[in-house]
This record gives C-alpha cells, sequence and structure tokens, in this order.
C-alpha cells in the first residue's frame, strides 16, 4: 500500500499541487512566528546579559513601588552605605531614560534613543563603554554620544547639541564621544550620557537612582551579599542576584512582542483552518475519481481498512513534504519580520541571528502533517465504502442522499440552538444578553458551514436566470454545473465564506469602534488644540508653563496620570488629574449625576467604575496614594466615559502631593476666539521641540479613525493568507472538476460547443461559486458584528455604540470576489477547451 500512495502521488502531483501550496502557507505563518519568537526572546536574553556583565547583585524598587510611581529610596546615602560592606568590591548607581537627539536640521536622530547617568567603575571607567575621544560628562550642561550618533549628525566633541527628554529642548555641549557593546547603536539607536545629578533630575528625582548594580568581592557569594545589602533597603527597594535580574528583564522586554507573536499564531491557525477545507475538497474528489482503481484494489483483495490507510498514507506523505517546506519558508519570513519591524517601524527589537530551535521543527511538521491527514480522514473512510462492483460501474460517486440528510440535520439543529440563545440574549438584556447573542453568532457560523449545501441549490437558482439572460447557454450551463454536486460546491465556498466572514465582521466592528471613539473624543472637547509627544511619552509640567505664557492663550491644563493602590475596594488602579478651574472650559463632562462644583477636593467616576465599586454621588470613599497615606473623597459626580481621561478623575493638588515625579501626559490649550491657528503657531514656536505635536479637534478624529484604518489594514495583511488559500481553493475544485468532467466538456465539444464557449461557461462556474461563497460570508460576517456589537452597546466604555456598515468596501469585497472568480479559472478554463475531444470521450 504504500509503493501505491507513493505512485498515487508522483502520478497526481498536479492534483495535489493546490493542497501542498496551502499547507505550506499555513505551517510557514505556524513557523515564521514560533522562529520570530524565538528569536526575539533569545535577543533580549543576550542584551541582558550583556547589559549587566560585571555583576553579582542589583538593588532595584520593588515591583509594587514601581506599578505605583513610588520612590525607590535608593539615595546616594544608601549607595556608600553598600559601597562599604566588607563583600563589596564595587557599587554603581544607575539611572536611566529616553532622551532624543536633534541634529542641525531640527530632526530626531536615530530609531530608538537611550539616555543615562555616567556611572564609572572603581577604574574610573564603564564596563560596557570607552570613550574614544574627549571625556564624561561632569557636570550640567554636558553630555557625551555614542561614535555612531556622532557621525550620523555630523558632531564633534566641543558641538552644542540639542537634547529632548521630556521638557523643553535643552542646548549641552558635547564632552565626549563613547563606543558601547550594544549592537542597538550599529541599528540606529543611540546613546547619551549625563552627568548623575542631571540624569536624576530628568529621568526620576533628585538624589534618587533607578538601580544599583554590585560587584561581589572575591570569596563572596551572590547569596552572602544578598544577605548583607538587604538590612540596609527600605520597604521600596529590594536586593536580586544577577540571574533574576536577566530573567527579569528578559521576561519584561519579550511581554511587549507577546502579544503580536499570539496575533500571528491566531491567524496561523485560521489559515490551517481555511486550508482543511482545500485538502478535504481535494482528496474527496481525487478519491471520486480514482474509484475505478480504488474497486480493483479491493476486487483484488485489500480491506476496506487497508484502502482508508492508503489514502491517510498519501496525506501523511504529502502532509510531511508540504510542511517540511513551510519550515523553511517560515525561516525566511521571521527573518524578513523581524527586519521590517525594525527597519520601518522602529521596533527596536534586538539583533541576534534567527533561532529555530528542534520544538519548532517538531511542531511544524506535526501541525502541517495532522492537519492534512485529519482532513484527508474522511474521504478515505468513504473510499473504503464503495463496494467494488458499484465502483467499477462509474466514475464518478455522487454521495448519498442519506448522509446530505443527516447533514442537514445537524445543521438545522445548530440553527434552532443559535436561535434560541439570541432569543434569550434579546430578552436578558445588558451585557449577559451580549455575551448569548455572541455564543448565538458563533453557533450560527457553524450551522452555515454545515448546510452549505442545503443553500447552494436553491440560493445558486437564483442566479440561473440572470445568466442564462446575460451569457446564454454558457451561463445556464455555468449554475447548472455548480448546483449540480452541493458537496463540492459547500466545501469550495465554506473556505471563501470563513474568510470573507473574519474580514467582514472586522471591517463592520472596526469602522463602528473607530466611529464612537472619535464622537467621544472630538465631541467633547472644547480645547482649541491639544499638546502632547508623537511617542506618547509624559511631558515635564514645565511645558504646561511655557504654553500658558504664550500670548492668546486663555487656558491650558495637563491631563496627569497618577497609580493609587486603592479606590474604595477597588485596588492598583490608575486615576487622571486635571486643573477643576479651567477643566470644564477644555474638556465637555457629561454627568449621570452629581457635578464637578467640589473637585477640586472630591473625586468623579466614571459609569463603569461607580458601578464597580458600588459607588453614587455623594459617597465618601477612601483612597490609598502609591506613598501609603490615605485620604477620604467625596464622589462629586458620575460621568460618562472619555477616552481622554481614565475612570477616576480628581485634581491636580490632591494627587501631586503623592507622586514621586510630576509627568503629564497631554495638554489642553484654549486660545482667543478667531485666533487658534495663530496661537497654535506661536506654542509650537515656543516649544520649539521636534517630539511634541499639536493636534485640533479634526487632527485628532483623523488620527484614531486613521489608527483604526491601520489596524484594520494589518489584519487585512494576516488574513491574506487565509483568504489566498481560500482563492486556491477555487482555482483547485475547478481544475479537478475539469478533470472529472472530461467526458462532458468531450461530448459539449462534439455536439458543438467552440473552446471559448468552454472557457467562459468555466469562468462563469468559479464566477458563481465565488460570489455564492463571497455573499454568505459578507451576510454571516455581518451578523457576527452586530452580535459583537450589542456587547459593546451595553458597554460603559464604549457608549453610544452602533453598528456602521461601510457599503463601499462591502461591495468592493463583492467586486474583488468576482474578480477572484476570472482568476481562479483561468487555468481550469484553458485547459478544459485544450482537452482532446475524441481522446477525452474514447478514455471514458
Amino acid at each position: 500500500m504504500f509503493r501505491l500512495a507513493v505512485r498515487n502521488i508522483t502520478t497526481h502531483r498536479l492534483r495535489l499541487l493546490m493542497t501542498m501550496l496551502a499547507v505550506v502557507l499555513g505551517v510557514a505563518f505556524v513557523a515564521a512566528t514560533l522562529i520570530f519568537s524565538a528569536t526575539v526572546s533569545k535577543g533580549y536574553q543576550d542584551q541582558a546579559t550583556r547589559d549587566n556583565v560585571g555583576v553579582d547583585v542589583a538593588v532595584r524598587a520593588t515591583a509594587q513601588a514601581q506599578q505605583h510611581g513610588q520612590s525607590s529610596g535608593l539615595t546616594g546615602t544608601v549607595l556608600e552605605k553598600v559601597r562599604a560592606l566588607p563583600g563589596v568590591a564595587s557599587a554603581r548607581g544607575q539611572v536611566s531614560g529616553d532622551t532624543y537627539v536633534v541634529n542641525r536640521s531640527g530632526d530626531v536622530v536615530g530609531n530608538a534613543s537611550h539616555g543615562a547617568n555616567f556611572a564609572p567603575d572603581v577604574d574610573g571607567k564603564e564596563p560596557d563603554r570607552s570613550f574614544a575621544d574627549g571625556r564624561a560628562p561632569q557636570q550640567s550642561g554636558e553630555i557625551a554620544l555614542d561614535t555612531h550618533t556622532a557621525a550620523k549628525a555630523g558632531f564633534r566633541v566641543g558641538d552644542t547639541v540639542r537634547v529632548v527628554v521630556d521638557g523643553p529642548v535643552m542646548t549641552e555641549q558635547l564632552v565626549g564621544v563613547f563606543t558601547t557593546t550594544d549592537p542597538a547603536a550599529t541599528t540606529g539607536a543611540t546613546f547619551t550620557l549625563f552627568d548623575t545629578a542631571t540624569a536624576q533630575r530628568l529621568f526620576g528625582s533628585p538624589g534618587q537612582y533607578a538601580r544599583i548594580v554590585v560587584k561581589a568581592a572575591a570569596g563572596t557569594s551572590d547569596q552572602q551579599l544578598l544577605k548583607e545589602i538587604t538590612p540596609l533597603l527600605g520597604r521600596n527597594s529590594e536586593a536580586i542576584t544577577a540571574a533574576k535580574l536577566i530573567s527579569d528583564e528578559k521576561a519584561a522586554d519579550a511581554s511587549s512582542i507577546s502579544t503580536l507573536s499570539n496575533v500571528f499564531l491566531a491567524f496561523a491557525v485560521v489559515s490551517l483552518f481555511v486550508g482543511i477545507f482545500l485538502i478535504a475538497n481535494t482528496f474527496t474528489m481525487l478519491v471520486a475519481q480514482r474509484t475505478h482503481e480504488l474497486a480493483l484494489v479491493r476486487a483484488i483483495g485489500a480491506t476496506r481498512r487497508q484502502v482508508t490507510r492508503a489514502v491517510q498514507l498519501e496525506a501523511l506523505i504529502v502532509g510531511l513534504i508540504s510542511s517540511a517546506i513551510g519550515l523553511v519558508l517560515g525561516v525566511l519570513i521571521a527573518s524578513g519580520l523581524h527586519a521590517v519591524l525594525n527597519d520601518f517601524m522602529n521596533a527596536g527589537l534586538p539583533g541576534t541571528d534567527t533561532v529555530v530551535s528542534p520544538g519548532t521543527i517538531a511542531g511544524s511538521l506535526l501541525v502541517g502533517t495532522a492537519v492534512t491527514v485529519l482532513a484527508a480522514w474522511l474521504p478515505g473512510r468513504r473510499a473504503s465504502k464503495i463496494p467494488p462492483i458499484a465502483a467499477m460501474s462509474s466514475a464518478n460517486t455522487t454521495p448519498t442522499q442519506a448522509s446530505l440528510r443527516l447533514r442537514n440535520a445537524v445543521g438545522f439543529l445548530f440553527t434552532a440552538i443559535s436561535v434560541g440563545l439570541g432569543a434569550r440574549g434579546m430578552a436578558v438584556g445588558s451585557t449577559l444578553g451580549g455575551y448569548y447573542i455572541g455564543a448565538s453568532a458563533g453557533l450560527l457560523n457553524i450551522a452555515l458551514v454545515i448546510l452549505t449545501p442545503f443553500l447552494s441549490r436553491p440560493l445558486l437558482g437564483l442566479l440561473s436566470k440572470p445568466f442564462t439572460k446575460w451569457f446564454g447557454i454558457d451561463g445556464k450551463l455555468a449554475t447548472e454545473n455548480a448546483r449540480r454536486n452541493p458537496r463540492r460546491t459547500a466545501s469550495t465556498t465554506a473556505a471563501l465564506m470563513l474568510g470573507l466572514t473574519l474580514v467582514t465582521a472586522v471591517t463592520v466592528i472596526g469602522t463602528s469602534i473607530g466611529s464612537v471613539l472619535a464622537k467621544q473624543t472630538t465631541g467633547n472637547l472644547k480645547a482649541d488644540f491639544t499638546v502632547r509627544t508623537i511617542n506618547d511619552q509624559p511631558l515635564d509640567p514645565s511645558v504646561t508653563a511655557t504654553i500658558s505664557s504664550v500670548p492668546g492663550v486663555t487656558d491650558a491644563s495637563p491631563i496627569r496620570t497618577g497609580a493609587v493602590e486603592s479606590i474604595g475596594t477597588v485596588t492598583g488602579y490608575k486615576v487622571t488629574a486635571v486643573d477643576p478651574a479651567v477643566i470644564t472650559r477644555l474638556l465637555t463632562l457629561r454627568y449621570t449625576a452629581g457635578s464637578a462644583a467640589h473637585l477640586d477636593s472630591g473625586l468623579l467616576v466614571t459609569e463603569a467604575a461607580a458601578e464597580r465599586g458600588h459607588l453614587h454621588a455623594g459617597d465618601s470613599v477612601t483612597v490609598t496614594f502609591a506613598d501609603g497615606t490615605q485620604q477620604p473623597l467625596i464622589v462629586s459626580g458620575i460621568i460618562k466615559a472619555n477616552p481622554l481621561l481614565s475612570n477616576y478623575l480628581m485634581s491636580l493638588k490632591t494627587l501631586a502631593p503623592h507622586m514621586a515625579a510630576q509627568r503629564d501626559d497631554i495638554i489642553l490649550v484654549k486660545a482667543t476666539a478667531g485666533h487658534a491657528n495663530d496661537v497654535q503657531e506661536r506654542v509650537k514656536t515656543a516649544l520649539h521641540n521636534p517630539l511634541v505635536k499639536l493636534q485640533g479637534p479634526q487632527a485628532l478624529q483623523q488620527e484614531v479613525t486613521g489608527s483604526v484604518a491601520l489596524l484594520l489594514n494589518m489584519v487585512y495583511g494576516l488574513l491574506g493568507m487565509a483568504l489566498i488559500i481560500s482563492v486556491l481553493s477555487v482555482v483547485n475544485t475547478m481544475a479537478l472538476s475539469v478533470f472529472a468532467r472530461s467526458q462532458e466538456i468531450g461530448m459539449l465539444r462534439a455536439i458543438g460547443m467552440r473552446r471559448e464557449g468552454i472557457r467562459r461557461m468555466i469562468r462563469l462556474e468559479s464566477i458563481v461559486i465565488s460570489l455564492f461563497g463571497s455573499v454568505l460570508g459578507i451576510v454571516v460576517g455581518t451578523f457576527t458584528a452586530w452580535a459583537m456589537g450589542t456587547v459593546f452597546s451595553h458597554s460603559k466604555l464604549l457608549s453610544g455604540y452602533t453598528m456602521q456598515i461601510p457599503w463601499e468596501r462591502i461591495l468592493l469585497f463583492l467586486a474583488a470576489s468576482a474578480a477572484v472568480g476570472v482568476l481562479a479559472a483561468l487555468w481550469p478554463a484553458r485547459r478544459a477547451a485544450a482537452l482532446n475531444t475524441l481522446q477525452v470521450i474514447k478514455a471514458q
């Protein structure tokens, strides 16, 4: 049976080509995701190890202190005490943050920006840096740059250089140029050094270090060193070993890319799932075309199990070969993805060799092979059930009506359950009802996949008259051919339907969410423009003072975010602070209860927060701030959600005393009536900062809708693999259909149909099938979007959500489906027209 399986593969290699391509693409997606994740993880591991060379123990703020923005307590006094310990060879205090270098043209240099203090060891040098020219910065107003940045921007020692951290642009003197062991310097990242006092002021709090790195004296273990250091620390700091530090830094860095990897993997699963329909359809049609051969095998003694195993063996071989090719392609995709994210999206991923682990190889081969074998199981089982005599009497055996009746019964059962859940959801209402409706939509998707053969006859019948009218006998034959084998048509359209279901649902949901977010953002904005950084980093409070001093600015209020330990029974939450005196002139706060009359000493909460914390206007709630201080505040009012604010709103003077560092997320600015554009230009000139962007309401709305459009385009790109496989399914089905109907096509040619008529018939049949699948997908996708929208409409965060159907895109999807039908039929139509009439009739 093994030799029979191999012979069948080599004999029908062209017919299996599309199946192999589907498996190759799906496995490539999976392998690329696994390889990309492993490569980035290894890069972060290497980077963390490299950054902590010579470190045995590190002292840092605790996770709770970092989360709540509390001071680490790592002062110069603590550093000197650590240095004085007998087990310490050296200790260095470090502080770091983002620092942007501005070239002479006013543009930011590099794709990633790092700043730190110069923290030498006992020998006066840093382990990972050495000066190529000049010296280290020693006082305020001095900086040093890495050699790559200095060369790229054309700076030399003695030049003045403009740099930006989170406030106004600073003009510093370049006193040194250094080399660094960090490979990011060669890929566009910039490195800037300050003196310690300046770095502490810029990146944290004066006199405070972010961490202290310690090297053990000879004969002292890291555990002994931990025991010596720990008694010196306060409640907001901790000592850990270098191994723990490297592990934590690697995990923190890798978590930033894990979401992207999970998204890629999810879409890879979708692609493989869609590929199952193509594989199953291919093997079903191949088995139907080889019934004579399988009958002969049964007649000479092969058992049903052996026939099934032969088909499964073919699938196993095809799956292994395709998976191996997909694995190689996945390596190339992962390498390309790493380069694209760094070069075009400034992701700042660490550079390292591509990592292809044994687990990735085994997993990729296993997934691709398992999917192929699973998809071919049912066709193989059907092949074994065909009696030899019946098989020899017909070249193409149509599935029994009994099997279709069973399939239809299951489909109607799922539909009934779906309708019941939907009715239950409509009756319950609220968020819980939305979940019922969401489950209903999911079941309906499954039901329609099952019922596609049942739906194909009546729905395709609707196309028969217009196609006959427009295209004559060619159109009539095309629609009748599509209706003749409902199971084949269903298998072909299922892949396309699922792909377009996802695309349509994502498009409708994305458009609707973008619309409501745009309304929430600009509909509540009274300010003439906003000020924030292009990288969404916080701003120094001095920026607000600078803006307020610009002529024509009537009001300016920062929106500041801080962390609190708890608000009543809710723990670990973010709060927003504003200036109560002017915020109502800059932002519309939509109240459901209470008002902002006492915001200067009180609290505003959103509907969602009020529901979660069981709060009402006028209630007193105890707030525990990040520094441990507790303060009772009156809930002044309940407001609707606003994208610019968190769920809790208080005054700047209430929050400020409890924050270690004061930083503003965004600044709202109101100008003299009729002079908004002029004032905006004055503010821009006054700040003279390339990192700051000023946006009016229209620009903000465009940014929100642009972000949604970018997300949709990314989803389209990721779903593109599934759609390509769907197209391959149509191509494959049409090609195999031509093989199966060779005699029929020969008879049509014999009674006078021209070659062009054959080509047109095949093209029209492909268009009919594509349109059938796309219409089902668009309808189901729209219903799915509506069902998900019922959940969103009950969400306090998306108050005012209404479904928006982008009809122009829906029409574009239909047009693209028709184009897919034409393209998918090019090769099968050409092959059908090229058949020799006498030979195909004689062969049958």
